[in-house]
């Protein structure tokens, strides 16, 4: 079988590597956006000798010239605000769910606990003040978590409904569901408030079926479908989320012409062993998912939709992975504030990291700064693997619930993959 290839890198000067191999070798400086390739062996060694031995070379200085390379990268700002500011607002509505997923990380539905309406009215009034504290021209509103959104469904339109009337401006509304719950009526006002939606399916029908079960036991496959037609109706832009399994690796292609289907992009991630999937699956390797996904981005390129997963997206420089360093204002059910949105419930993996403050009876913000300031380091600036990675900008250092799961680095294989599938990209660009 073969494997994920091992991308060789040379750090020849401050925002430029040398990549190889199968002999292809390219030259690439992530933070200008620059690359080119180096088909003869005479390249590589002028380009060693000049910035690794210091000999000077007058026509390689012309071309670094022309191709962007002679001035100074640019500096990645943070994402992050100077201090905690409840921006990031999510609202985990309900820990209850209809379906019972065999892989769910929150175990969703054995507990029906739900924020209460004072709760999430709180939150929101918190949240609108801290982003008109710091002059954002948008709010934004998502609604995720250990449970399924629109089993409370009154509480999401509520919700909505007074950011609208509390900020007045541009909103951002979005929301992750399961589909089965979508009608008509719902679709339609969904549409009518802008929302963005991502829909989780794993079909087609036999391997949705198989692993995304109502808690009755039955398949959920065409309660998904019909959910996804009345957002289709309703000409709403909506995603949907793959969880790759063994039950679908070799069926993402399946997937892609369902999302040719309904027009729309198609995100896969693999399994990851954590709640009930610790249980009840087995995982992948991340040499199963390279092949998989590159087999099935060919597939995806002649259909024309956007396939995208964590491992393989634009290419971009930032410098943490998503807020949830310390930056994320998600709402539990029992008026905790978690930073992740993996974490929904106290007795949940690294809880102790990720939850970092509550909602008290008085409706006050209380918040543990310790917590705070240690998740507010988690940036490829302060991972010492990734100092020297020629990927770090593309790859943001990873998950960072992942990464503290894994004694504060990523996995071999991890990087592994990232470098192949950014090296992939790079090639394309090229058009080799």
């Amino acid at each position: 079988m073969n494997s994920i290839p091992t991308i060789l890198s040379e750090k020849i000067d401050d925002d430029l590597y040398i990549l190889s191999t199968n002999n292809i070798i390219l030259v690439y400086a992530p933070l200008r956006q620059r690359i080119f390739p180096i088909k003869e062996k005479k390249g590589y060694e002028k380009l060693i000798a000049y910035f690794l031995h210091n000999q000077p070379d007058p026509e390689l200085e012309i071309f670094l010239k022309e191709n962007g390379l002679t001035t100074q990268p640019r500096k990645v700002k943070t994402r992050r605000e100077k201090d905690y500011e409840a921006i990031n607002l999510t609202l985990s509505l309900t820990s209850n769910c209809n379906l019972r997923c065999k892989y769910c990380y929150a175990y969703a539905g054995d507990t029906h606990k739900s924020i209460p309406w004072e709760t999430i009215q709180q939150a929101i009034e918190i949240s609108i003040e801290a982003n008109r504290r710091i002059g954002k021209k948008t709010f934004k509103l998502l609604f995720h978590g250990g449970g399924e959104p629109t089993i409370e469904w009154k509480k999401l339109q509520k919700a909505t409904e007074l950011v609208k009337h509390l900020w007045g401006g541009l909103t951002r509304f979005s929301v992750v569901t399961n589909g089965t719950l979508i009608t008509d009526e719902k679709a339609k006002w969904l549409k009518e408030n802008n929302f963005r939606i991502t829909v989780s399916l794993d079909g087609p029908k036999d391997v949705h079926d198989l692993q995304r079960v109502k808690a009755n036991g039955e398949g959920s496959f065409d309660d998904c479908l019909r959910g996804m037609m009345f957002l289709k109706k309703h000409h709403i832009n909506f995603g949907i989320r793959a969880t790759i399994t063994q039950n679908n690796l070799h069926r993402i292609k399946e997937l892609l012409l369902i999302a040719k289907a309904f027009h729309c992009g198609l995100k896969v991630e693999p399994l990851t062993l954590t709640g009930r999937a610790t249980e009840e699956m087995v995982g992948i390797s991340y040499q199963e998912f390279f092949l998989a996904f590159n087999d099935a981005k060919d597939f995806a390129d002649q259909l024309d939709i956007r396939f995208t997963s964590t491992y393989s997206h634009t290419i971009k420089t930032k410098t943490e992975f998503c807020s949830g360093n310390g930056e994320m204002f998600c709402i539990l059910p029992d008026g905790q504030v978690s930073s992740c949105t993996r974490v929904t419930r106290s007795q949940d993996e690294l809880s102790d990291r990720f939850i970092i403050g509550k909602i008290d009876s008085d409706g006050d913000l209380l918040l543990d700064y310790e917590k705070i300031a240690f998740l507010r380091d988690l940036s490829i600036q302060n991972f010492e693997q990734c100092q020297d990675c020629f990927a770090k900008w593309y790859c943001t250092g990873g998950c960072h619930h992942t990464r503290l799961s894994n004694n504060g680095n990523m996995s071999e294989e991890h990087c592994l993959l990232i470098k192949a599938m950014l090296f992939n990209i790079l090639i394309t660009k090229l058009e080799f």
